[in-house]
């Protein structure tokens, strides 16, 4: 019987997973962070993860945060314009906040970043590519998964492998009893797929920071002002010690 469409598309997501995303996984843990994972983009925290306060859960990485350091545990998310943007957001600094978290820095409370996928869903350009090689990054795979990967993105299809894979990572907060901001319909996505077993967390759904949204929102308006006001003494604290 010949395969529909959708039979077909149905299948190359299924082996994303296994193509691209699981090996870079893989490698990390066997610390060769040089390896396959040349776009691998680590979670980040502050602190202990016992101790975290807050989990900010973005997406995937992008060129920023591929380009963030040359070695793959140096790396950290929200490290370009949407990292400024929540910083900006919330503490009123110019800087991002993968930065600051990366950086330990004292003004930041107990926070911990954490991407549903910690590979880029989407062409990245590395600092060291060139012109020529652009379009074979990602592993050299992106051209063979571009068109999956664009509509994982874009219809936020759950990846079996990816979603577990997710729930194994924020199991290690678990202790923490975290306010979890969850950004954006794709991590909105992912979450409420495990949320059952992460009842102990307080969730918050507002858009993704890109772009400023969280400074023009009106859909997420009553999470967005929770936000900022769980996060308003440290904030001016922050305002004080700059005067």
């Amino acid at each position: 019987m010949t395969k529909t469409k959708k039979q077909d598309k149905e299948q190359n997501i299924n082996d994303l997973w296994e193509k691209y995303i699981k090996p870079a996984y893989e490698e990390y843990e066997k610390e060769c962070k040089d390896s396959v994972p040349n776009y691998f983009v680590p979670d980040i925290e502050n602190c202990d993860k016992k101790d975290v306060k807050y989990i900010i859960l973005v997406e995937s990485p992008h060129t920023d945060e591929v380009n963030s350091a040359e070695n793959t545990e140096d790396r950290y998310p929200l490290a370009g314009n949407s990292g400024k943007s929540v910083a900006k957001f919330l503490f009123d600094l110019d800087d991002s906040i993968g930065n600051l978290i990366k950086n330990n820095a004292t003004s930041i409370p107990n926070t911990a970043i954490v991407n549903v996928c910690n590979v880029p869903l989407q062409l990245v350009k590395k600092s060291n590519d060139t012109d020529k090689n652009t379009k074979e990054t990602i592993n050299n795979v992106y051209n063979e998964l571009e068109d999956d990967l664009k509509y994982v993105r874009d219809n936020c299809k759950v990846i079996e492998g990816l979603k577990e894979n997710l729930e194994t990572r924020l199991a290690e907060y678990k202790e923490s009893n975290a306010t979890i901001i969850v950004c954006g319909e794709f991590a909105q996505t992912y979450f409420d797929g495990i949320k059952k077993d992460f009842s102990n967390f307080k969730a918050l759904y507002v858009p993704h920071p890109s772009r400023n949204q969280w400074q023009f929102v009106y859909d997420h308006k009553d999470d967005v002002s929770i936000l900022k006001w769980l996060f308003e003494d440290k904030a001016q604290t922050i305002q004080t010690n700059k005067e």
